[in-house]
């Protein structure tokens, strides 16, 4: 079993001094990222490419101002221009940039409280390299713990000082509204601003976003566990069943369901397989709700539907996490799961 551990980052300060030493301490990697791998999809400089950068810097002033200040940081700590890295953080909105195939699942009372298990997946194996695990701590004494790609202000997975733990899954869908924020920061912003699966639906629930859709998956040290379907223009919130549940990559709600469009029919059957392999699982009477169960869940690469995925419909587990608010942890591991050995990350 591989023990590969993330690269880890401190940052202190305002959003700027903490993007700036983001931006220092990953700057290797955000350069591999920015002009080799994605260099092609953000080396445009056409009107209309042009035009939407404005918009969403636009709407970002307006709805999350300190994460320019951070972008801001990121491109004075790695050497790039400003609207370099801000194109960088919308690039499901610039360039189109497919959706992964996530997932996520979770127990209202293991041992150690709620917890949340999350794959990360793309469609190529071996993209693992970005990810980096960043403690934030702001002047006002908050603390983030968060996995996120190097370079910017969103998250993949994190919790907070507060004991607020959440991550999602994307969904791929037909609608957009160009007055929202970048999809990829709303997680990092309720993070950010909230204490409580209380404070953070709300939230998350009207404030705009531009284009993919997600499925949101929150607890919080206090008990509090749900997940949140949300598009561009609407949202539905689902409670635990029997203490547990999960999402996928569609929406499972009636009031959201007409808002799938995923990719293909592969796509959304992958989707499906998963959904059904999660509803056996984590229902039987016998399931047990615990960290190691979800360990175990993670690792299973072999089930039909199996959430550590090894190239079906052409997607690869790139990292799994589990989350544990009350504690304030976060396990790790990079690469698919059933390869890989879990390393534990406190705030």
């Amino acid at each position: 079993m591989k023990m590969s551990k993330l690269r880890e980052i401190t940052l202190t300060g305002t959003y700027y001094e903490i993007g700036k030493q983001a931006g220092q301490g990953a700057a290797d990697v955000i350069h591999r990222m920015v002009r080799q791998h994605h260099k092609e999809r953000l080396s445009r400089k056409d009107d209309a490419f042009k035009s939407a950068l404005h918009r969403l810097e636009k709407n970002t002033l307006q709805i999350a101002p300190e994460f320019l200040e951070e972008i801001d940081g990121i491109a004075d700590g790695c050497g790039f221009p400003f609207e370099e890295i801000l194109a960088y953080n919308c690039l499901t909105e610039m360039v189109g940039v497919p959706v992964g195939d996530c997932t996520n699942f979770a127990f209202a009372n293991t041992e150690v409280g709620p917890a949340i298990a999350k794959t990360n997946d793309g469609d190529t194996p071996g993209l693992d390299w970005f990810y980096l695990i960043e403690r934030i701590y702001h002047n006002d004494g908050r603390g983030l713990l968060i996995v996120t790609w190097a370079g910017t202000v969103w998250l993949v997975a994190g919790v907070n000082s507060h004991g607020l733990a959440i991550t999602g899954a994307s969904c791929d869908g037909t609608e957009e509204n160009w007055d929202g924020l970048p999809t990829n920061m709303l997680t990092r912003l309720a993070l950010e601003r909230c204490r409580s699966v209380e404070e953070a639906v709300p939230l998350l629930s009207e404030t705009p976003i531009t284009l993919h859709s997600m499925n949101i998956t929150l607890a919080d040290s206090g008990g509090a566990l749900v997940v949140l379907e949300k598009s561009p223009t609407d949202c539905a919130l689902r409670r635990p069943k029997n203490g547990a549940i999960f999402c996928v990559n569609h929406f499972l709600t009636s009031r959201m369901f007409a808002r799938n469009n995923n990719y293909g029919r592969e796509y959304l059957e992958n989707s499906e397989r998963r959904q059904r392999h999660l509803t056996e699982v984590l229902f039987r009477p016998d399931t047990e709700h615990s960290v190691k169960k979800m360990e175990e869940i993670l690792k299973d690469g072999k089930s039909p539907g199996a959430v550590c995925q090894l190239g079906q419909e052409n997607f690869y587990t790139a990292l799994a996490a589990i989350l544990l608010p009350k504690p304030k942890v976060m396990k790790v591991v990079l690469g698919p799961p059933c390869e890989g050995e879990f390393q534990e990350y406190r705030l």
